[in-house]
C-alpha cells in the first residue's frame, strides 16, 4: 500500500480561513450538504473495509467518491491550485486523492498503481509543488525534517 501512495506538497496558503465554518453551516441550511456528507460516511465506513482487505482498486474508487462528494459540501474546499493539481495528478497515473486540511493548500496523498508510480513522481517533480518522501508507521504520526 505504502508503494502506491505519494504525498504531494502544493505548496499554497489556504485563502479562505471560514471553510470548515462554512461547511458546517451548509450542514443545517443545504440538503446537497447534508447528502455530500452522508456519502463521505458511507464511502470512509467501506473505505476502512478496503484498506484492511488491501483492496487498491476499491480504495481508489471510494477516495473518488470521497472527493466529488466533498466538493459538494463547500465550493471553497479546493482551491484553484488543489483541483489543478489534482486533474494534472489524474492525467499522470494517479487514480485517486485525499486533500490535508481545509482544502486551500498544503497536502494531498495520491494513490497510483505500483507500477505507475515513478510516472506519476517525475510528472509531478516538474511542478511547482514537491513530492514528499514518507513512510507508514503503525503509531500515530512521526515528523521529522531532513
Amino acid at each position: 500500500m505504502e508503494l502506491s501512495t505519494v504525498l504531494y506538497y502544493v505548496g499554497k496558503p489556504r485563502k479562505d480561513s471560514r471553510v470548515i465554518e462554512n461547511t458546517a453551516k451548509g450542514l443545517v441550511d443545504d440538503e446537497v450538504v447534508l447528502n455530500a456528507t452522508h456519502k463521505i460516511k458511507e464511502a470512509c465506513i467501506e473505505y476502512k473495509r478496503s484498506l484492511l482487505t488491501g483492496d487498491m482498486k476499491r480504495i481508489s474508487e471510494l477516495m473518488e467518491t470521497y472527493w466529488r462528494s466533498k466538493l459538494e459540501t463547500n465550493p471553497h474546499v479546493a482551491s484553484p491550485e488543489i483541483l489543478d493539481a489534482y486533474d494534472f495528478a489524474l492525467q499522470n497515473g494517479c487514480t485517486a486523492a485525499k486533500i490535508s486540511g481545509a482544502g486551500g493548500g498544503g497536502h494531498m496523498v495520491l494513490f497510483t498503481e505500483f507500477e505507475k508510480r515513478h510516472q506519476l513522481v517525475s510528472a509531478l517533480e516538474a511542478k511547482e509543488g514537491r513530492v514528499v518522501p514518507f513512510k507508514f508507521v503503525k503509531h500515530g504520526v512521526d515528523v521529522w525534517r531532513q
